[in-house]
């Protein structure tokens, strides 16, 4: 099970032990959070190869930072959640934002705002260029996106 989203004394514990030291607990955290981890760094990414090494990226940077992540008012799994996007975008936002003569790659018809903001790292602006709208469409989609999750009680 997950630690929720809300910081508890399970992650607490998680955290306490990152930070001493333990490197078998290293391997238990990957066990408990790759699952979930790797998907959300493939739907950033779409690619295997680039999702696992960015997979094995955010566990070093795990290992590596607890005390700043004990120091934050999150929970351990989010604050994975958000490494592990943050590392993807990274990873690919090159390919998705102006190509070197100045055109926009282009995007299927299948891509939203959303998609592109909060799963490709873009910003309102680099994804209106990309999808060839305005900066308050894309707004204005995001929200109703955002919106249409919280109705369903869908957390991101």
């Amino acid at each position: 099970m997950l630690c929720s989203v809300e910081r508890t004394e399970e992650c607490e514990q998680w955290v306490t032990a990152v930070k001493t030291g333990n490197q078998q607990l290293l391997g238990k955290l990957y066990d408990k959070y790759s699952p979930a981890l790797y998907g959300v760094i493939f739907r950033i990414t779409g690619n295997q190869k680039l999702a696992e090494e960015t997979l094995t990226r955010t566990f070093i940077k795990a290992w590596r930072e607890a005390t700043k992540l004990y120091e934050r008012d999150t929970s351990l799994f989010m604050w994975l959640i958000n490494t592990a996007r943050q590392s993807a975008f990274d990873a690919v936002k090159s390919t998705y934002v102006s190509s070197a003569d100045g055109e926009n790659k282009k995007f299927s018809e299948n891509v939203s705002a959303f998609d592109l903001v909060f799963y490709k790292g873009l910003s309102y602006a680099e994804a209106a260029a990309a999808l060839k709208i305005s900066v308050e469409e894309v707004i204005i989609n995001f929200r109703m996106k955002i919106k249409g999750l919280q109705k369903k009680n869908i957390t991101i």
